[in-house]
Protein backbone atom coordinates (compact mmCIF):
# COMPACT_ATOMS: atom_id res chain seq x y z
CA UNK A 1 0.00 0.00 0.00
CA UNK A 2 0.79 3.69 -0.73
CA UNK A 3 2.86 5.40 2.14
CA UNK A 4 0.14 8.04 2.03
CA UNK A 5 -1.14 8.45 5.32
CA UNK A 6 -4.14 9.47 4.38
CA UNK A 7 -5.11 6.39 2.58
CA UNK A 8 -3.46 4.44 5.16
CA UNK A 9 -5.67 5.99 7.69
CA UNK A 10 -9.03 5.03 5.84
CA UNK A 11 -7.85 1.58 4.78
CA UNK A 12 -7.75 0.91 8.30
CA UNK A 13 -10.85 2.29 9.51
CA UNK A 14 -12.75 0.38 6.93
CA UNK A 15 -11.11 -3.13 7.92
CA UNK A 16 -8.51 -2.79 4.66
CA UNK A 17 -5.00 -4.86 5.35
CA UNK A 18 -2.49 -3.31 4.26
CA UNK A 19 -0.25 -6.18 3.27
CA UNK A 20 -0.95 -10.41 2.40
CA UNK A 21 1.02 -13.49 1.57
CA UNK A 22 1.58 -14.43 -1.59
CA UNK A 23 2.16 -17.92 -2.92
CA UNK A 24 5.58 -18.30 -2.64
CA UNK A 25 5.31 -16.62 1.00
CA UNK A 26 6.54 -13.52 0.24
CA UNK A 27 4.80 -10.36 2.13
CA UNK A 28 3.23 -8.13 -0.15
CA UNK A 29 1.87 -4.62 -0.06
CA UNK A 30 -1.91 -4.28 -0.63
CA UNK A 31 -1.77 -2.07 -3.97
CA UNK A 32 -2.89 1.63 -3.72
CA UNK A 33 -5.20 0.68 -7.08
CA UNK A 34 -7.15 -2.41 -4.47
CA UNK A 35 -7.13 0.29 -1.63
CA UNK A 36 -8.82 2.29 -3.80
CA UNK A 37 -12.09 0.01 -5.22
CA UNK A 38 -12.22 -1.15 -1.88
CA UNK A 39 -13.15 1.95 -0.02
CA UNK A 40 -15.16 3.27 -3.32
CA UNK A 41 -17.02 -0.28 -2.88
CA UNK A 42 -18.38 0.82 0.57
CA UNK A 43 -19.57 4.17 -0.43
CA UNK A 44 -16.86 6.77 -0.51
CA UNK A 45 -16.53 8.83 -3.29
CA UNK A 46 -12.56 8.92 -3.91
CA UNK A 47 -11.17 10.55 -7.26
CA UNK A 48 -8.32 12.96 -5.85
CA UNK A 49 -5.98 13.36 -3.57
CA UNK A 50 -7.56 15.97 -1.88
CA UNK A 51 -10.77 13.45 -1.52
CA UNK A 52 -8.72 10.90 0.47
CA UNK A 53 -7.66 13.61 2.79
CA UNK A 54 -11.18 15.49 3.26
CA UNK A 55 -12.35 11.79 3.70
CA UNK A 56 -9.58 11.25 6.03
CA UNK A 57 -10.43 14.38 8.13
CA UNK A 58 -14.07 13.80 8.16
CA UNK A 59 -13.73 10.58 9.91
CA UNK A 60 -10.71 11.66 12.07
CA UNK A 61 -13.22 14.43 13.35
CA UNK A 62 -16.35 12.11 13.47
CA UNK A 63 -14.00 9.51 15.95
CA UNK A 64 -12.97 12.68 18.03
CA UNK A 65 -16.58 13.71 18.50
CA UNK A 66 -17.85 10.03 19.91
CA UNK A 67 -18.53 9.75 23.39
CA UNK A 68 -18.27 5.82 23.01
CA UNK A 69 -17.48 3.78 20.03
CA UNK A 70 -20.15 3.14 17.60
CA UNK A 71 -20.68 -0.18 18.93
CA UNK A 72 -20.21 -2.46 21.46
CA UNK A 73 -20.58 -6.23 22.29
CA UNK A 74 -22.13 -7.61 25.34
CA UNK A 75 -23.25 -11.03 26.90
CA UNK A 76 -26.64 -11.73 28.41
CA UNK A 77 -24.89 -12.37 31.45
CA UNK A 78 -23.68 -9.37 32.65
CA UNK A 79 -24.27 -5.65 32.82
CA UNK A 80 -22.81 -3.20 30.92
CA UNK A 81 -20.49 -0.35 32.50
CA UNK A 82 -19.60 2.82 30.41
CA UNK A 83 -18.24 5.96 31.46
CA UNK A 84 -19.37 9.30 30.73
CA UNK A 85 -20.14 12.96 31.25
CA UNK A 86 -22.21 13.74 34.08
CA UNK A 87 -25.46 14.62 32.88
CA UNK A 88 -25.48 13.29 29.88
CA UNK A 89 -29.07 12.36 29.10
CA UNK A 90 -29.48 7.86 27.92
CA UNK A 91 -32.16 5.95 26.81
CA UNK A 92 -31.89 2.22 25.22
CA UNK A 93 -34.29 1.35 22.54
CA UNK A 94 -34.42 -2.86 23.39
CA UNK A 95 -34.91 -4.87 20.66
CA UNK A 96 -38.32 -6.51 20.37
CA UNK A 97 -41.66 -5.28 20.64
CA UNK A 98 -42.19 -6.37 24.01
CA UNK A 99 -39.25 -4.81 25.54
CA UNK A 100 -39.77 -1.33 27.45
CA UNK A 101 -37.57 1.70 26.58
CA UNK A 102 -34.75 1.77 29.29
CA UNK A 103 -34.00 5.86 30.06
CA UNK A 104 -32.08 7.82 32.94
CA UNK A 105 -29.49 10.03 33.17
CA UNK A 106 -25.85 9.37 34.12
CA UNK A 107 -23.93 10.60 37.30
CA UNK A 108 -20.16 9.03 36.57
CA UNK A 109 -20.90 5.67 35.47
CA UNK A 110 -23.97 4.68 33.36
CA UNK A 111 -24.41 0.97 34.29
CA UNK A 112 -27.10 -0.61 32.05
CA UNK A 113 -29.48 -3.66 33.27
CA UNK A 114 -28.81 -7.09 32.04
CA UNK A 115 -29.94 -7.19 28.11
CA UNK A 116 -31.53 -9.70 26.18
CA UNK A 117 -30.10 -11.11 22.84
CA UNK A 118 -30.66 -9.06 20.31
CA UNK A 119 -28.95 -5.72 18.78
CA UNK A 120 -30.13 -2.68 20.83
CA UNK A 121 -29.68 0.91 20.14
CA UNK A 122 -28.34 3.66 22.93
CA UNK A 123 -28.83 7.04 22.48
CA UNK A 124 -27.01 9.58 24.11
CA UNK A 125 -27.46 13.47 24.08
CA UNK A 126 -25.26 15.86 26.01
CA UNK A 127 -27.33 18.60 24.97
CA UNK A 128 -24.84 19.62 22.45
CA UNK A 129 -24.79 16.83 20.14
CA UNK A 130 -26.96 13.24 19.90
CA UNK A 131 -25.13 9.78 19.14
CA UNK A 132 -26.76 6.53 18.68
CA UNK A 133 -23.99 3.33 19.48
CA UNK A 134 -25.44 -0.31 19.17
CA UNK A 135 -25.65 -2.65 22.02
CA UNK A 136 -24.82 -6.47 20.21
CA UNK A 137 -26.07 -8.60 22.73
CA UNK A 138 -24.79 -11.91 21.76
CA UNK A 139 -24.03 -15.60 23.85
CA UNK A 140 -20.25 -15.98 24.35
CA UNK A 141 -19.64 -19.24 22.53
CA UNK A 142 -21.66 -21.31 20.25
CA UNK A 143 -23.93 -23.53 21.48
CA UNK A 144 -21.96 -27.33 21.58
CA UNK A 145 -24.00 -30.79 20.44
CA UNK A 146 -24.04 -31.79 24.13
CA UNK A 147 -25.79 -28.76 25.50
CA UNK A 148 -28.60 -29.01 22.57
CA UNK A 149 -29.19 -32.96 22.56
CA UNK A 150 -27.18 -34.24 25.13
CA UNK A 151 -24.63 -36.10 22.87
CA UNK A 152 -20.81 -35.86 22.63
CA UNK A 153 -20.81 -37.23 18.56
CA UNK A 154 -23.51 -38.20 15.82
CA UNK A 155 -23.88 -39.11 12.25
CA UNK A 156 -25.54 -38.20 8.87
CA UNK A 157 -25.73 -37.70 5.59
CA UNK A 158 -24.79 -35.02 3.30
CA UNK A 159 -26.55 -34.94 -0.29
CA UNK A 160 -27.15 -33.01 -3.29
CA UNK A 161 -31.16 -32.13 -2.89
CA UNK A 162 -31.24 -31.78 -6.63
CA UNK A 163 -30.69 -35.71 -6.29
CA UNK A 164 -33.08 -36.91 -4.30
CA UNK A 165 -35.81 -37.70 -7.32
CA UNK A 166 -37.86 -40.72 -7.07
CA UNK A 167 -40.15 -42.78 -9.34
CA UNK A 168 -43.43 -40.88 -8.54
CA UNK A 169 -41.72 -37.74 -9.34
CA UNK A 170 -38.26 -38.11 -11.50
CA UNK A 171 -36.33 -34.89 -12.73
CA UNK A 172 -35.01 -32.29 -10.40
CA UNK A 173 -34.98 -33.71 -6.29
CA UNK A 174 -38.07 -31.60 -4.06
CA UNK A 175 -38.62 -31.12 -0.44
CA UNK A 176 -40.95 -33.72 -0.57
CA UNK A 177 -38.34 -36.34 -1.45
CA UNK A 178 -35.94 -34.05 0.87
CA UNK A 179 -38.69 -35.34 4.00
CA UNK A 180 -38.86 -39.27 2.77
CA UNK A 181 -35.02 -39.28 2.36
CA UNK A 182 -34.80 -37.68 5.96
CA UNK A 183 -37.49 -39.83 7.64
CA UNK A 184 -35.62 -42.95 5.79
CA UNK A 185 -32.85 -41.63 7.16
CA UNK A 186 -34.42 -41.10 10.81
CA UNK A 187 -34.93 -44.77 11.11
CA UNK A 188 -31.43 -45.77 10.62
CA UNK A 189 -30.28 -43.79 13.31
CA UNK A 190 -28.92 -40.66 11.24
CA UNK A 191 -29.24 -37.48 13.37
CA UNK A 192 -29.21 -35.31 10.56
CA UNK A 193 -29.74 -35.04 6.47
CA UNK A 194 -27.27 -32.00 5.24
CA UNK A 195 -28.13 -30.43 1.41
CA UNK A 196 -26.93 -27.69 -0.82
CA UNK A 197 -27.86 -24.04 -0.48
CA UNK A 198 -32.00 -23.91 -1.17
CA UNK A 199 -32.22 -19.95 -1.77
CA UNK A 200 -34.13 -18.59 -4.63
CA UNK A 201 -32.56 -19.00 -8.38
CA UNK A 202 -34.85 -16.40 -9.73
CA UNK A 203 -37.76 -17.33 -11.63
CA UNK A 204 -36.89 -16.13 -15.02
CA UNK A 205 -33.44 -17.67 -14.87
CA UNK A 206 -33.68 -20.91 -16.28
CA UNK A 207 -30.30 -21.20 -17.84
CA UNK A 208 -28.76 -20.74 -13.66
CA UNK A 209 -28.48 -24.03 -12.26
CA UNK A 210 -25.98 -24.04 -9.56
CA UNK A 211 -27.62 -23.38 -6.21
CA UNK A 212 -24.36 -21.49 -5.40
CA UNK A 213 -24.72 -18.91 -7.71
CA UNK A 214 -28.70 -17.61 -5.98
CA UNK A 215 -30.65 -14.73 -6.83
CA UNK A 216 -31.18 -14.08 -3.32
CA UNK A 217 -30.51 -16.08 -0.03
CA UNK A 218 -33.30 -14.97 2.30
CA UNK A 219 -35.82 -16.56 0.33
CA UNK A 220 -35.76 -20.64 -1.02
CA UNK A 221 -35.63 -21.80 -4.63
CA UNK A 222 -39.05 -22.67 -6.23
CA UNK A 223 -37.63 -25.53 -8.22
CA UNK A 224 -37.68 -27.75 -5.73
CA UNK A 225 -41.43 -27.31 -4.51
CA UNK A 226 -43.26 -31.01 -4.81
CA UNK A 227 -46.31 -29.89 -6.72
CA UNK A 228 -48.53 -33.00 -6.51
CA UNK A 229 -48.48 -31.65 -2.54
CA UNK A 230 -50.02 -29.28 -3.68
CA UNK A 231 -54.00 -28.27 -2.92
CA UNK A 232 -56.43 -27.33 -3.44
CA UNK A 233 -55.91 -28.41 -7.24
CA UNK A 234 -58.15 -28.38 -9.98
CA UNK A 235 -58.36 -31.04 -12.76
CA UNK A 236 -56.51 -28.98 -15.22
CA UNK A 237 -54.04 -28.96 -12.68
CA UNK A 238 -53.70 -32.41 -11.95
CA UNK A 239 -53.87 -33.47 -15.73
CA UNK A 240 -50.38 -31.13 -16.25
CA UNK A 241 -49.03 -32.98 -13.37
CA UNK A 242 -49.90 -36.37 -14.79
CA UNK A 243 -48.77 -35.36 -17.86
CA UNK A 244 -45.61 -33.71 -16.80
CA UNK A 245 -44.74 -37.24 -14.84
CA UNK A 246 -45.12 -39.28 -17.80
CA UNK A 247 -42.78 -36.50 -19.68
CA UNK A 248 -40.10 -36.92 -16.87
CA UNK A 249 -40.01 -40.66 -17.05
CA UNK A 250 -39.61 -40.67 -20.81
CA UNK A 251 -36.89 -38.64 -21.03
CA UNK A 252 -34.72 -39.28 -17.52
CA UNK A 253 -30.94 -40.81 -18.57
CA UNK A 254 -29.54 -42.24 -16.02
CA UNK A 255 -28.81 -39.27 -13.07
CA UNK A 256 -28.84 -36.64 -14.84
CA UNK A 257 -31.20 -33.85 -15.15
CA UNK A 258 -32.97 -31.89 -17.47
CA UNK A 259 -32.98 -29.03 -16.37
CA UNK A 260 -34.47 -26.55 -19.18
CA UNK A 261 -37.76 -29.39 -19.44
CA UNK A 262 -38.06 -29.54 -15.67
CA UNK A 263 -38.50 -25.30 -15.51
CA UNK A 264 -40.42 -25.31 -18.50
CA UNK A 265 -43.29 -27.67 -16.97
CA UNK A 266 -42.72 -27.08 -13.05
CA UNK A 267 -43.30 -23.44 -14.01
CA UNK A 268 -46.64 -23.49 -16.23
CA UNK A 269 -47.72 -26.33 -13.66
CA UNK A 270 -47.22 -23.51 -10.72
CA UNK A 271 -48.68 -20.96 -12.57
CA UNK A 272 -52.13 -22.81 -12.53
CA UNK A 273 -51.37 -23.99 -9.44
CA UNK A 274 -51.85 -20.65 -8.14
CA UNK A 275 -54.90 -20.37 -10.22
CA UNK A 276 -56.49 -22.57 -8.66
CA UNK A 277 -55.71 -21.36 -4.90
CA UNK A 278 -57.25 -17.84 -6.09
CA UNK A 279 -60.46 -19.01 -7.16
CA UNK A 280 -60.76 -22.26 -4.83
CA UNK A 281 -58.91 -21.82 -1.62
CA UNK A 282 -60.67 -21.75 1.99
CA UNK A 283 -60.81 -18.72 3.69
CA UNK A 284 -58.80 -20.25 6.66
CA UNK A 285 -55.96 -20.98 3.56
CA UNK A 286 -55.67 -17.03 2.33
CA UNK A 287 -55.78 -16.46 5.92
CA UNK A 288 -52.82 -18.47 6.79
CA UNK A 289 -51.09 -17.15 3.18
CA UNK A 290 -51.88 -13.37 4.62
CA UNK A 291 -50.04 -13.84 7.95
CA UNK A 292 -47.31 -15.60 5.87
CA UNK A 293 -47.14 -12.28 3.93
CA UNK A 294 -47.56 -9.91 6.82
CA UNK A 295 -44.72 -11.48 9.05
CA UNK A 296 -42.44 -11.35 6.44
CA UNK A 297 -43.25 -7.69 5.37
CA UNK A 298 -41.56 -5.41 3.16
CA UNK A 299 -38.37 -7.94 2.84
CA UNK A 300 -40.94 -10.22 0.72
CA UNK A 301 -42.87 -7.44 -0.85
CA UNK A 302 -39.38 -6.28 -2.99
CA UNK A 303 -38.56 -9.48 -3.28
CA UNK A 304 -41.61 -10.16 -5.71
CA UNK A 305 -41.48 -7.24 -7.44
CA UNK A 306 -37.94 -8.30 -8.23
CA UNK A 307 -39.39 -11.23 -9.97
CA UNK A 308 -42.17 -9.69 -11.36
CA UNK A 309 -40.18 -7.20 -13.16
CA UNK A 310 -37.55 -9.98 -14.58
CA UNK A 311 -40.34 -10.81 -16.16
CA UNK A 312 -40.78 -7.73 -17.84
CA UNK A 313 -37.24 -6.30 -18.20
CA UNK A 314 -34.75 -9.32 -18.29
CA UNK A 315 -33.68 -10.98 -14.74
CA UNK A 316 -30.55 -8.37 -14.88
CA UNK A 317 -31.41 -5.60 -12.67
CA UNK A 318 -28.26 -3.68 -14.42
CA UNK A 319 -30.40 -3.28 -17.72
CA UNK A 320 -33.79 -2.07 -16.65
CA UNK A 321 -35.48 1.25 -17.29
CA UNK A 322 -33.93 3.28 -14.04
CA UNK A 323 -38.16 4.53 -13.42
CA UNK A 324 -38.68 0.58 -11.53
CA UNK A 325 -36.70 1.12 -9.17
CA UNK A 326 -38.92 2.15 -6.59
CA UNK A 327 -40.11 -0.05 -4.14
CA UNK A 328 -43.78 0.13 -2.19
CA UNK A 329 -42.79 0.15 1.38
CA UNK A 330 -46.05 -1.91 2.76
CA UNK A 331 -46.91 -5.60 3.33
CA UNK A 332 -48.86 -7.36 0.57
CA UNK A 333 -52.49 -7.83 0.15
CA UNK A 334 -53.92 -11.16 -0.44
CA UNK A 335 -57.26 -9.40 -1.76
CA UNK A 336 -55.61 -6.61 -3.71
CA UNK A 337 -56.02 -7.55 -7.37
CA UNK A 338 -53.54 -5.01 -8.63
CA UNK A 339 -51.03 -6.86 -6.45
CA UNK A 340 -51.79 -10.65 -7.74
CA UNK A 341 -48.53 -10.21 -10.14
CA UNK A 342 -46.57 -9.90 -6.86
CA UNK A 343 -48.72 -12.45 -4.98
CA UNK A 344 -47.78 -15.35 -7.07
CA UNK A 345 -43.85 -14.77 -6.28
CA UNK A 346 -45.14 -14.42 -2.53
CA UNK A 347 -47.09 -17.57 -2.45
CA UNK A 348 -44.09 -19.41 -4.39
CA UNK A 349 -42.33 -18.68 -0.84
CA UNK A 350 -45.05 -19.72 1.37
CA UNK A 351 -45.81 -22.90 -0.46
CA UNK A 352 -41.78 -23.66 -0.47
CA UNK A 353 -41.90 -22.59 3.24
CA UNK A 354 -44.45 -24.80 4.22
CA UNK A 355 -42.68 -27.71 2.07
CA UNK A 356 -39.47 -27.13 3.87
CA UNK A 357 -40.87 -26.34 7.22
CA UNK A 358 -42.98 -29.85 6.84
CA UNK A 359 -39.65 -31.46 5.86
CA UNK A 360 -37.89 -30.75 9.23
CA UNK A 361 -40.66 -31.43 11.84
CA UNK A 362 -40.91 -34.94 9.98
CA UNK A 363 -36.99 -35.57 10.06
CA UNK A 364 -37.61 -34.35 13.40
CA UNK A 365 -40.58 -37.02 14.58
CA UNK A 366 -38.88 -39.58 13.22
CA UNK A 367 -35.52 -39.36 15.44
CA UNK A 368 -33.24 -36.99 14.17
CA UNK A 369 -31.40 -34.83 17.20
CA UNK A 370 -31.18 -31.97 14.32
CA UNK A 371 -32.88 -32.88 11.34
CA UNK A 372 -32.22 -30.49 8.34
CA UNK A 373 -28.54 -29.57 7.42
CA UNK A 374 -29.19 -26.32 6.00
CA UNK A 375 -26.13 -24.48 3.70
CA UNK A 376 -25.81 -20.55 3.37
CA UNK A 377 -23.61 -19.53 -0.10
CA UNK A 378 -21.07 -17.01 0.35
CA UNK A 379 -23.07 -14.52 -1.84
CA UNK A 380 -25.55 -13.73 -4.45
CA UNK A 381 -25.37 -13.24 -7.83
CA UNK A 382 -24.25 -9.35 -8.70
CA UNK A 383 -27.38 -9.06 -11.54
CA UNK A 384 -29.83 -10.92 -8.50
CA UNK A 385 -32.83 -9.87 -6.39
CA UNK A 386 -30.17 -9.74 -3.47
CA UNK A 387 -28.03 -6.88 -4.90
CA UNK A 388 -31.43 -5.17 -5.99
CA UNK A 389 -33.47 -5.39 -3.04
CA UNK A 390 -30.30 -4.61 -0.28
CA UNK A 391 -28.60 -2.48 -2.17
CA UNK A 392 -27.80 -0.01 0.63
CA UNK A 393 -25.69 -3.04 2.14
CA UNK A 394 -23.79 -4.25 -1.39
CA UNK A 395 -20.42 -2.91 -2.09
CA UNK A 396 -20.18 -1.12 -4.98
CA UNK A 397 -17.94 -2.20 -8.33
CA UNK A 398 -16.43 -5.38 -6.66
CA UNK A 399 -17.71 -9.24 -6.48
CA UNK A 400 -16.60 -12.36 -4.56
CA UNK A 401 -13.78 -14.56 -5.29
CA UNK A 402 -11.36 -16.80 -3.88
CA UNK A 403 -7.45 -15.32 -4.00
CA UNK A 404 -4.63 -16.86 -5.77
CA UNK A 405 -3.88 -20.44 -4.92
CA UNK A 406 -1.89 -23.28 -6.89
CA UNK A 407 -4.87 -24.65 -8.23
CA UNK A 408 -5.90 -20.75 -10.08
CA UNK A 409 -3.13 -18.60 -9.59
CA UNK A 410 -4.44 -15.86 -11.20
CA UNK A 411 -7.47 -15.78 -8.59
CA UNK A 412 -10.90 -16.43 -9.05
CA UNK A 413 -14.21 -14.19 -10.00
CA UNK A 414 -17.58 -16.08 -8.95
CA UNK A 415 -19.00 -12.41 -9.75
CA UNK A 416 -21.15 -12.61 -6.23
CA UNK A 417 -22.09 -9.54 -4.79
CA UNK A 418 -20.10 -8.83 -1.67
CA UNK A 419 -21.77 -7.18 1.79
CA UNK A 420 -19.98 -4.03 2.43
CA UNK A 421 -19.47 -4.11 6.09
CA UNK A 422 -19.54 -0.02 6.97
CA UNK A 423 -22.99 0.08 5.16
CA UNK A 424 -24.62 -3.25 6.69
CA UNK A 425 -23.42 -1.58 10.20
CA UNK A 426 -24.90 1.81 9.15
CA UNK A 427 -28.20 -0.49 8.59
CA UNK A 428 -27.88 -2.30 11.66
CA UNK A 429 -26.88 -5.15 10.24
CA UNK A 430 -30.40 -6.03 8.84
CA UNK A 431 -29.56 -7.59 5.89
CA UNK A 432 -26.54 -10.33 6.93
CA UNK A 433 -29.85 -11.25 9.79
CA UNK A 434 -32.27 -11.37 8.14
CA UNK A 435 -30.60 -13.47 5.64
CA UNK A 436 -29.18 -15.89 8.39
CA UNK A 437 -32.73 -15.94 10.49
CA UNK A 438 -34.48 -17.14 6.99
CA UNK A 439 -31.94 -19.54 6.44
CA UNK A 440 -32.26 -20.88 10.17
CA UNK A 441 -35.83 -21.51 10.07
CA UNK A 442 -36.29 -24.29 9.37
CA UNK A 443 -33.09 -26.63 10.33
CA UNK A 444 -31.24 -27.84 13.37
CA UNK A 445 -27.70 -26.73 11.96
CA UNK A 446 -26.25 -24.73 9.29
CA UNK A 447 -23.05 -24.04 7.51
CA UNK A 448 -21.80 -21.09 5.98
CA UNK A 449 -19.96 -21.32 2.88
CA UNK A 450 -16.01 -21.21 2.70
CA UNK A 451 -16.25 -20.28 6.41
Amino acid sequence: MSHDPSLSQLAAHFGIVPTYWDLSGNQQPTSRETTLALLRANGLKLETDQDIQQAARHLDAQAQARLLPPEIVCSPDEAVRLNLPTGTEWRVAVEGDAQPELAGRVEKILELPVLPFGLHILTLDTGASSQNVRLICAPRTAPTLPEIIGKERIWGVNAALYGFSSAHMPGLGNYAGLSEAGVSLATRGADFVGINPVHAIGWNSPEIISPYSPTHRGFLNSLHIAVEKITPRSQTSSDLISQWQSAEKTLATGYLVNYANHHEHHSRILSALFDDFIQLSTDQQKKAFQTFCNEAGSELRRFAQFEHLTEQFGSDWSRWPTQVSEIHPSALDVSNQSDRPLIFHAWLQWIADQQLQEAQANCRKSGMSLGLYLDLAVGARRDGAEAWCESQSIAEGVSVGAPPDHLSPEGQNWNLAALAPKKLAANNYRTFRNILRQSMRHCGVIRIDHV
